[in-house]
């Protein structure tokens, strides 16, 4: 490896396909939803733990820009997600994060609380509305007996 440059795992390359504003795949929003869906629902919970990674990269805010090598047109000019399907994403994964934070397992629960928690300042940042940031502070309020 030459400097500066970062070893992804396998799980850290798949995850990284749910990034809302990088998407190199070329496959639609609602192809990856759906993949990443079937992950959550999974009964193995390493599985589900995966899927959060999916989730992770959702919500982060480590967009690259739309770059497109001249060597990738090769199948077509790379189309990237509009400013409004990428906030439905994000409120979609959002959705997805409240959901798993009651996830019964507690590996799961736990990893799934610790993104929600890591990703407020992402929240902010992304332009999450109050009416949202209420419903989350309410259900992190819900973690911990008062």
């Amino acid at each position: 490896m030459w400097r500066g440059q970062t070893c992804k795992t396998p799980r850290a390359k798949w995850a990284a396909i749910f990034a809302p504003a990088n998407d190199l795949t070329r496959a639609p929003s609602e192809l990856r939803k759906h993949l990443l869906m079937m992950r959550l629902g999974d009964a193995d919970p390493v599985r589900r733990l995966a899927a959060l990674d999916g989730l992770r990269a959702a919500i982060g805010t480590h967009h690259g820009g739309s770059y497109s090598p001249s060597w990738d047109d090769v199948d077509g000019e790379l189309e990237f997600s509009e400013d409004g399907e990428i906030a439905r994403s994000l409120s979609w994964a959002w959705d997805r994060l409240m959901e798993m934070s009651g996830e019964p397992d507690a590996t799961v629960q736990t990893a799934a609380r610790e993104i929600v928690a890591a990703g407020l300042r992402a929240a902010v940042h992304s332009g999450m509305s109050a009416a949202r940031m209420r419903e989350l502070a309410a259900l992190v309020a819900a973690w911990s007996p008062s």
